[in-house]
């Protein structure tokens, strides 16, 4: 079973919808505006569950239920899992929800040339963790609102991002508190796929994920598609392990468009940790 999030206008905080009738964010209480109650004034004759699946941001349950008791603050393995799929849905949601872009909306930019292929792209080091890339754009800094059931094990949390008109990247890094023991990449990566493929609009999400080294430090390189308002989309992935720290760039770009597909496979091999 899935549970379902929406996401504060206000403050970024990804809030569980348990009930039709949620009305503000559980973190700053401030009224939510894409709430069962406004969404049904235009759909009078959906249902809640109509509700769920077009508007909100799908999790599997088993994923997120943290194991360990509530009065209890360590670390358990068994909630490695869950953290992980908690950073999934800060990396993701705090997006926007990358995988649902539409190319349309951006302006055109000059990368989007086999030229940017051809010149020396700068390395630039973003964050306070040592993780650094080549790329033909600068990266900005993107405000996270970090979940509260994972605010307890999470000591920082930095992101950044970039929208071209045929490619969006995105790059964040978290360090744990110690009490973490080691970050998860197992469930790191797992977290970010099921949010990806429960995205809503979503449909036919394939991948392929492969054991990649960067910097001498163990991570995964994920490269798949998927479907949405008809047509197929691209990305490619890295998410990398030191130590406390987690690390992870994810690239999207339309399917056909193999220029950008060189650029984000030129990116992804840059990747640079110290």
């Amino acid at each position: 079973m899935n549970k379902y999030f929406i996401l504060c206008p206000h403050c970024e905080f990804p809030n569980e919808v348990k009930t039709q009738y949620l009305t503000f964010c559980s973190d700053c209480g401030k009224k939510l505006d894409k709430t069962f109650t406004n969404w049904h004034k235009d759909h009078p004759k959906s249902s809640f569950e109509e509700y769920l699946s077009s508007e909100c941001y799908a999790v599997d349950e088993k994923l997120i239920k943290p194991r360990s008791t509530p009065d209890k603050e360590e670390f358990k393995p068994g909630n490695k899992v869950w953290l992980g799929t908690l950073i999934g849905i800060v990396f993701i949601i705090a997006l926007g929800v990358s995988v649902t872009i539409d190319w349309s909306s951006l302006l055109a930019s000059d990368i989007a040339t086999k030229e940017v292929l051809d010149v020396d792209w700068e390395r630039k080091t973003y964050g306070s963790l040592g993780l650094s890339i080549e790329a033909p754009f600068v990266l900005k800094t993107m405000p996270v609102k970090i979940p509260a059931e994972a605010r307890k094990f999470i000591g920082s949390m930095e992101s950044f991002t970039v929208k071209q008109s045929q490619i969006e990247v995105m790059l964040s890094h978290v360090q744990y508190v110690p009490s973490v023991g080691q970050a998860n990449l197992s469930g790191a990566t797992t977290g970010i796929l099921n949010n990806m493929r429960n995205a809503r609009g979503v449909s036919d999400f394939k991948y392929d994920q492969r054991i990649q080294s960067f910097t001498n430090y163990e991570g995964y390189e994920l490269n798949g598609t998927y479907f949405l308002a008809g047509k197929r989309h691209q990305f490619v992935c890295a998410v990398v392990a030191k130590e406390l720290k987690l690390y992870q760039v994810i690239i999207n770009f339309p399917a056909d468009n193999q220029t950008m597909k060189a650029v984000a496979d030129r990116i992804i091999k840059s990747i640079e940790i110290k």
